[in-house]
């Protein structure tokens, strides 16, 4: 992915939002971070829940807690990380064809949605061989939107901020002033 627009965001005032691949790999980096924190931390309260109703004691409860924990994070880090790993080169065709847009409210939006539609995409593809589409319409469907909108929103805020603290005007802005910098000029 190494072309010209990967060494030179501060060198391009028209396009301030140019991605490297650098940034894609942080951004994805951060969103499978968070939704392993959000997958396991989901998967300890049910365990809690499910094994303080059936556990005779602490010690099986806690085991029973500890298997849950381990095999989500192996089963579901697995399948996040397939997931980040064929996302990224989709992230990166986004965030290319979004570099010259400087509205950080569009780019919430465009990730947003990109985001949304990971988890679905990710339910449709794993009930599909098994003929298991009736899990596109339990619950999992708009929860796994949310969670996935969330990190991968979260990936790109963190990923995005060397080139959002660029387009920060510099100093108090007066109402008279642009808030886009003269061309040519580099903060």
């Amino acid at each position: 992915m190494g072309d010209n627009d990967d060494h030179g965001r501060a060198h391009d005032p028209d396009a301030p939002m140019t991605a490297t691949w650098s940034d894609v790999l942080s951004g994805a980096g951060h969103a499978l971070l968070l939704f392993m924190v959000l997958l396991l931390s989901a998967v300890a309260v049910t365990a809690i829940v499910g094994v303080s109703d059936t556990a005779s004691d602490l010690a099986t409860g806690a085991v029973g807690v500890a298997q849950s924990m381990l095999w989500t994070a192996l089963i579901g880090g697995s399948v996040a990380l397939l997931v980040m790993l064929t996302g990224m080169p989709l992230a990166w065709l986004c965030a290319r064809s979004m570099r010259r847009r400087r509205s950080v409210a569009f780019h919430v939006v465009v990730w947003s949605v990109f985001g949304l539609l990971v988890g679905p995409s990710v339910i449709a593809v794993f009930s599909a061989p098994t003929e298991s589409g009736f899990l596109l319409a339990t619950p999992f469907t708009p929860i796994s939107a949310v969670v996935t909108g969330t990190c991968v929103l979260y990936g790109w805020w963190r990923a995005s901020r060397p080139a959002r603290r660029l387009m920060r005007p510099l100093g108090p802005v007066e109402a008279n002033d642009s808030l886009t910098p003269p061309r040519g000029s580099h903060p």
